[in-house]
């Protein structure tokens, strides 16, 4: 899956229903955050590793699948 093109991976990952991508680029690395997108393809904004996580957190926590 490496080798593959990232709209390919995407588009395979919300065929799939994976709740949020985590996408990691090059500009992601240098601000040293992540881009997170909702199935739906909504981009809910760029996050600190951190802050990602406990938004997570929260949701486990309320067990709410909204972000």
């Amino acid at each position: 899956m490496e080798n593959e093109k990232v709209g390919y991976k995407i588009r395979n990952a919300t065929l799939r229903k994976v709740p949020y991508l985590v996408i990691i680029g090059d500009r992601e690395v240098s601000e040293q955050k992540v881009t997170v997108r909702k199935r739906s393809g909504e981009n809910i904004g760029p996050f600190t590793i951190d802050e990602f996580i406990e938004i997570i957190k929260g949701k486990i926590r309320n067990k709410s699948h909204e972000l």
